[in-house]
């Protein structure tokens, strides 16, 4: 680096660093190669250069405020008020103008502690507000009056808990609901919904601004702006992965959506407008995101793009060559396959997070394919009529477990009067007639396995029993092994 750097250079540069009308991200990258190039040099002298790597430093602690990068606020907030007080001798600043410094730091220790749960964070912005308030100075601007009664009143609703993140997202169909907000808890937690019209642009030519179809499940004529208030803070910048599906997505989008699916069982159930679905994170195109501490914002994030977004280039969107023979020969074949269609219902089931539905589809998809294969293998060794008759589970006389205590007439009765019924065999013993016959090429304890995976929780959902377990690893694992399954046995036949 430059040892004899001209003042006059750093000066005029640090003066772009400070006019907000410039670019933000030309001022900060300026901002850090000036600290990196001071950093080596400063120590020499100081007379020279001390005041503006003062400056610097603190005008990076404001850049990373504004960007919501509270670890490197703090880091450069905290290195501008030790320049400060290790070089008193240098009137490097007025008293006002450190405690507005640390009147900033303040609110970055409280944004520390939301985000880490750490409590020295907290008590560092109080320590720092206490400072700024035992040298109050009633010459201080009006301004600076106000931003410390604001940061002591954020202060103050922290520790009382008095916290909310707010998120806003259109939603790609029309919810109708009132001009007021809708209050209600979401696992203990206090929440509210409002819901806008948004008209859309192509349908100017419909007279009226509240004409809308009742069923238009598709968005056609209108949408929605939802805005749901979260009675927490929520990290506006933590990312999270839902599922296999939705790799990272924002947090609070994410428990937006969640309420607003909890929401929309109990209004479907309260308006029997059934037509309505769950919203999942590809489908939101856009969101917006602040949180607050009683009325202050403390965080906000204007205007995010969803990741679900894709671009194809200068090319047109279009269908692989692989893809389109596939097609082909789809739209020819005669193949009786259901078990595919409910896999893929379940898989979009499992897109949206509606994992119940998910479950019961995967294991339709599985009893669907295990009596196709079954029948269509044991069709190798046996006639037609005895492979329906064991699928049928159909009791006869000669098989009936009662035989020694029922005569053959009084069994007919009683099967024509539906006393004595059929009973089909299990997903396990279809999979056991098939190996009397000849080996599959999957052993009984590992299948018995896959089929336990993808029919855990069936019974307890199916029943309205209390479940434990996550239902999202109960999905995916039975989806994956059921794919595993077909992998294995399909090719058989």
């Amino acid at each position: 680096m430059e040892k004899n750097i001209n003042k006059n250079s750093l000066l005029a540069n640090m003066q772009f660093v400070e006019n907000d009308k410039n670019n933000f991200n030309d001022r900060l990258n300026l901002c850090l190669k000036l600290v990196s190039i001071l950093k080596e040099i400063y120590l020499n002298d100081k007379n020279e250069y001390l005041f503006i790597y003062y400056r610097l430093n603190r005008n990076l602690g404001s850049l990373y405020f504004t960007q919501n990068n509270y670890e490197l606020s703090e880091f450069y907030f905290e290195t501008s008020i030790k320049l400060f007080e290790d070089n008193k001798n240098f009137d490097l600043e007025s008293p006002t103008n450190i405690c507005i410094t640390k009147e900033m730091l303040s609110q970055v220790k409280m944004m520390l502690f939301l985000i880490s749960g750490k409590e020295e964070k907290l008590n560092n912005a109080d320590e720092l507000l206490k400072f700024i308030e035992n040298n109050y100075d009633d010459t201080w601007s009006d301004i600076f009056k106000q931003n410390l009664v604001t940061r002591r009143n954020i202060y103050n609703n922290i520790i009382n808990s008095n916290l909310k993140t707010v998120v806003s997202m259109i939603i790609p169909y029309h919810i109708i609901l009132s001009d007021k907000k809708i209050y209600f808890k979401y696992k203990d937690i206090e929440c509210s919904i409002f819901c806008e019209t948004v008209k859309l642009s192509e349908n100017s030519f419909i007279v009226g601004n509240n004409v809308y179809n009742e069923k238009d499940i598709y968005g056609l004529f209108n949408k929605t702006k939802i805005t749901i208030e979260i009675g927490k803070y929520v990290n506006l910048k933590n990312w999270i992965k839902v599922n296999k599906e939705i790799e990272s997505v924002c947090e609070p989008l994410t428990i937006a959506i969640n309420i607003y699916n909890y929401f929309l069982k109990k209004y479907i159930r309260a308006t029997k407008r059934y037509w309505l679905n769950d919203v999942n994170e590809k489908m939101i195109i856009n969101y917006e995101m602040s949180a607050f501490a009683g009325d202050y914002e403390i965080q906000n994030i204007p205007f995010t793009a969803s990741l679900s977004l894709s671009s194809s280039g200068d090319k047109n969107i279009s269908l692989s060559d692989e893809d389109i023979e596939c097609l082909k020969y789809e739209l020819i074949s005669n193949k009786d396959e259901d078990w595919l269609n409910y896999l893929f219902e379940a898989k979009k089931y499992y897109l949206v997070k509606d994992y119940r539905n998910a479950i019961i589809l995967v294991n339709i998809a599985l009893e669907n394919f295990s009596f196709h294969f079954t029948k269509k293998y044991l069709m190798k060794y046996k006639d037609e009529q005895y492979v329906d008759n064991f699928l049928s589970g159909k009791v006869n006389y000669e098989n009936f477990y009662l035989k020694d205590y029922i005569k053959e007439e009084d069994f007919i009765s009683a099967k024509q009067k539906k006393l004595i019924a059929d009973n089909p065999p299990s997903i396990y013993m279809v999979y056991k007639e098939c190996n009397k016959y000849e080996l599959l090429p999957i052993s009984r304890t590992r299948l018995n396995k896959m089929i336990n995976s993808i029919k855990s929780e069936r019974n307890n959902i199916v029943h309205g029993k209390t479940i434990k377990k996550d239902l999202r690893f109960v999905a995916e694992e039975a989806i994956e092994n059921f794919e595993k399954l077909l992998q294995i046995l399909d090719k058989i036949n």
